[in-house]
């Protein structure tokens, strides 16, 4: 135990409030975008030394005032895992489907949402109201698991979204087709009790209409933790995300080429 406290000014603090909006990146697992977190609730950034080895550490916290006034103690406990994990996970696979909600998509296949009453402002004066959809298809997803803990994953996917501004000058829906091009590297974790995978990309690569993006994160980022059920030749991964009463169930199906 140590014998003093880590201050950790108000500033490193940062704040949510409702539900986070989607990045422009569209990997397969940009709906982990959407917040799960609750309007009260806060993150703390503390930068802990990349040595911290594989394990579970606890630490102790407190909130304190310029009056003096301080909270009770709360212990919280942090599992740190070894990249890599399940050896049956290693190796190249190939996605074939995923159900949203109870919903089965499969490869190839569009999925897509209404949005109803909302409203087009033509460019001729004309008000009209609408309901119009948004469509994607996962065309292809490759994933690869490496033993030495890393990974890549590809994405080829189509979004048909609303042309607002084609909308607009003809005064019918127009929509607009945009083909994406993810690829992701970084490193995997496989938590043996829990079932749970989790990918931390540390570099991407995305291409809409001919224009590539390419990042590096030194850091890292959470790109996926969801639960797995593993077979010799296939896995389903489940994400499942919570916001207020609202539950949201997404199962990937991938087969091991």
């Amino acid at each position: 135990m140590a014998d003093s406290y880590l201050d950790v000014p108000l500033s490193a603090m940062s704040y949510y409030s409702g539900k986070f909006t989607e990045t422009k990146k569209k990997n397969l697992f940009s709906k982990s975008a959407v917040s799960t977190r609750k309007d009260e609730n806060t993150s703390i950034n503390v930068d802990f030394s990349a040595q911290v080895p594989a394990g579970t550490f606890c630490y102790v916290i407190c909130l304190y005032d310029a009056q003096g006034n301080i909270s009770q103690p709360s212990e919280v406990c942090v599992t740190v895992e070894s990249w890599g994990g399940n050896i049956n996970l290693v190796g190249d696979w190939g996605y074939t489907k995923q159900v949203e909600n109870g919903h089965v998509v499969i490869a190839g296949e569009e999925s897509c949402s209404e949005h109803m009453g909302q409203t087009l402002y033509c460019d001729s004066g004309i008000t009209k109201e609408v309901t119009f959809i948004n469509c994607t298809s996962i065309d292809a997803l490759d994933m690869t698991f490496k033993s030495d803990g890393t990974y890549t994953y590809y994405v080829d996917s189509v979004d048909k979204n609303l042309d607002y501004e084609a909308s607009q000058a003809s005064c019918e829906l127009v929509y607009l087709d945009n083909r994406y091009v993810y690829t992701s590297k970084g490193n995997w974790a496989f938590n043996e009790e829990e079932s749970k995978l989790t990918l931390v990309e540390f570099e991407y690569s995305f291409t809409e209409d001919g224009i590539v993006e390419t990042e590096m994160n030194v850091e890292g980022e959470l790109v996926l933790e969801g639960k797995i059920e593993l077979t010799a030749n296939s896995f389903v991964l489940t994400e499942t995300y919570t916001y207020q009463e609202e539950v949201d169930v997404y199962e990937y199906y991938l087969n091991k080429k």
